[in-house]
C-alpha cells in the first residue's frame, strides 16, 4: 500500500468507493456512465468477483480492482488503477480484457461463440508517455486496419486515463467525466487529516449530484486514516515501549541498589511508561481529551494516562 499516505488511500479508495454493493446507485452506475455511457446503456449493475484464477498451475492469475456487470446487456466493466509506474501497463490492460472475455464466455453445446461486451478502464497515476501533454484519455477498439470505420465485433473496448495529465486539464465546462477525474485525483485529500471543507470544494462539485459521493468518500477516508494511524502508532509505540522499558530498567536497577531491586525495577518501568505517554501526547495533543483511546493505543492503564494528564 506503499510510498506515502496519499498513494495508499488513492489505491484502496478506488476499491472501497467503487467496488461495494451498497455504493452501486450513488457511485458505480454514474461513474461507469461517465466513462462508458457514450458506448453502451448502463441501467443496473451486479458486482462480480474480481478473482480470475488461472486454469492450470502455470496459468497466471488476474486480479483487477473492480468488476461490475450490466444484467440486461451482459456487458462487463473492469476498472484497474495502477499507482506506481509500470512499463507494461498497456499489456496488463490487454491481458485483463482477454482474461475477462474467457471468463465470461458462455458454456454450451454447438458452435455458439457469442461474446459479452468487455469494457476495461485503466487509470494510471503516472505519465503513460503517449501523445502530447494535453491528451490524457486514450480509447481503443479492434477495427478493420484498412477501413477504420468498420468495427470487428463492437465488444472489446479499452480506455486508458493518464491521471496526472487529467489533473492539469482545466476545461471551461466540466463534464461528468471531468468531475470523476477530479475526485480520483483528490480522493486522498477528502476526509481524515486531509479534509477539504465543503466551502473549499470547486463550484462544479456543488451542483448536488456529487453530495452523496463526497459524503461516502469523506467517511471512507476517515475510516482508512484511523486504520492507518493505528497501524503506524502500533509499530512506532511498540519500539518506544521496548526502548523505554529498557531505559527504565537501567534506571530502576541504579535506584534498586539503594531501595531494593524489585521496587526499583517497577518504578523504572512506570517512569518509562509515563515518559512514553508524555511524548505521545506531545505528538498527538488532540488525544488529550481521550485518555481511554490513548491507553488502548499504548497498551497501558487508563488511570496512568489520566495521572499524566493531571500532573
Amino acid at each position: 500500500m506503499e510510498a506515502g499516505v496519499g498513494g495508499v488511500k488513492k489505491r484502496c479508495g478506488l476499491q472501497a468507493l467503487f467496488g461495494r454493493k451498497g455504493h452501486k446507485d450513488a457511485v458505480a452506475i454514474p461513474f461507469l456512465r461517465a466513462f462508458w455511457g457514450h458506448r453502451t446503456e448502463i441501467n443496473d449493475l451486479v458486482l462480480q468477483s474480481a478473482d480470475f484464477l488461472g486454469d492450470t498451475q502455470d496459468a497466471r492469475n488476474v486480479l483487477p480492482d473492480v468488476v461490475w456487470q450490466e444484467p440486461e446487456t451482459r456487458a462487463v466493466f473492469v476498472t484497474e488503477m495502477q499507482r506506481q509506474e509500470q512499463d507494461f501497463y498497456f499489456d496488463r490492460i490487454s491481458l485483463y480484457e482477454g482474461k475477462t472475455r474467457a471468463m465470461y464466455a458462455e458454456k454450451g453445446r454447438g458452435w455458439n461463440f457469442e461474446q459479452v461486451p468487455i469494457f476495461v478502464l485503466g487509470l494510471a497515476d503516472f505519465d503513460l508517455g503517449r501523445k502530447g501533454p494535453d491528451v490524457w484519455m486514450y480509447e481503443y477498439v479492434s477495427m478493420d486496419a484498412d477501413g477504420r470505420g468498420e468495427l470487428f465485433n463492437n465488444k472489446d473496448w479499452k480506455m486508458m486515463i493518464d491521471l496526472p495529465k487529467a489533473a492539469i486539464n482545466k476545461p471551461t465546462a466540466y463534464s461528468e467525466r471531468d468531475k470523476w477525474l477530479f475526485l480520483l485525483n483528490n480522493f486522498h485529500r477528502l476526509g481524515g487529516d486531509f479534509n477539504i471543507k465543503h466551502t473549499e470544494l470547486p463550484a462544479f462539485l456543488k451542483d448536488g449530484s456529487f453530495d452523496q459521493v463526497l459524503s461516502i468518500a469523506e467517511n471512507l477516508n476517515r475510516i482508512k486514516m484511523e486504520e492507518f494511524m493505528d497501524m503506524v502508532l502500533e509499530l512506532r509505540l511498540r519500539d518506544r515501549i521496548r526502548a523505554g522499558e529498557k531505559r527504565g530498567e537501567k534506571r530502576g536497577e541504579a535506584r534498586g541498589e539503594a531501595r531494593g531491586e524489585a521496587r526499583g525495577e517497577a518504578r523504572g518501568k512506570e517512569w518509562a511508561r509515563r515518559e512514553m505517554i508524555k511524548r505521545f501526547l506531545q505528538s498527538f495533543p488532540d488525544l488529550k481529551k481521550a485518555p481511554h483511546k490513548v491507553a488502548s493505543l499504548l497498551g497501558v492503564d487508563a488511570q496512568l494516562v489520566k495521572s499524566v494528564l493531571t500532573a
